[in-house]
């Protein structure tokens, strides 16, 4: 997996490309997601990249939306690939998770700051 981050009008961007299975080096992405929230509480995860994801996967994207959600903030994920948005749909969290086709409707669907 390889992670890519900035921060833009107060949101926190996140790239993924890859797979996102759990191992260690992808608990980074759950760190960075926590080191910024003291400057914004929107995310947004850029998924279109993102190979296979499995439940540890899953497990680190839930987290990181509990910690956006304790401060009343949001996570939006841009082009699910078909495989993840399966994983969504079986797991209910597809009515969790917000989605959003490119990074300005992202932007949209995020509440004003």
């Amino acid at each position: 997996m390889s992670l890519t981050y900035s921060l833009y009008d107060k949101t926190l961007l996140l790239k993924i490309e890859g797979d996102l299975l759990g191992f260690a080096e992808e608990k980074e992405l759950y760190k960075v997601a926590e080191r910024h929230l003291s400057q914004t509480t929107n995310c947004i995860v850029d998924t279109s990249q993102m190979g296979h994801i499995n439940s540890k996967g899953l497990s680190i994207l839930v987290r990181i939306l509990t910690l956006l959600d304790k401060s009343s903030g949001t996570m939006v994920l841009i082009s699910p690939p078909s495989q993840f948005n399966k994983l969504l749909k079986i797991t209910k969290l597809d009515k969790v998770f917000l989605t959003a086709e490119s990074r300005s409707e992202a932007l949209r669907v995020l509440p004003s700051t």
